[in-house]
């Protein structure tokens, strides 16, 4: 339904923002606090399909707040990149995922691969 999208669309948007505009931890710690309100207001609302509110909610919980640490960019700002040669970290994380036996592969699902990123 068209609200379904625009709550999914909302999600993303939020998630993206934890990449690029957060600059404080406090602002991190406030912005997931947020972010879960908003999911668990809109778990009231019967006009969702079912299952999208609690598994969203299930998922900011279990596999995003574990990793929110490494996925803020403001968590960076005092990291030395190095004598790596390349112009962003990104570039050094892909240099050494390259080389990892564990990485992600084409063929895995999404969340396999992220979870193999991040570890």
């Amino acid at each position: 339904t068209d609200k379904d999208h625009q709550f999914k669309q909302t999600i993303i948007n939020w998630l993206w923002h934890f990449t690029k505009d957060i600059e404080y931890h406090a602002q991190q710690e406030d912005s997931y606090k947020k972010l879960t309100a908003f999911v668990v207001l809109a778990a009231d609302d019967t006009e969702f399909t079912n299952g999208l509110v609690s598994n969203t909610l299930k998922w900011l919980r279990e596999s995003f707040q574990p990793y929110l640490d490494l996925l803020c960019q403001c968590n960076y700002h005092a990291v030395y990149g190095g004598n790596t040669h390349e112009n962003c970290w990104v570039e050094s994380d892909n240099a050494a995922l390259k080389k990892d036996p564990m990485k992600p592969k084409s063929n895995h699902i999404l969340y396999v691969a992220a979870d193999r990123v991040v570890k």
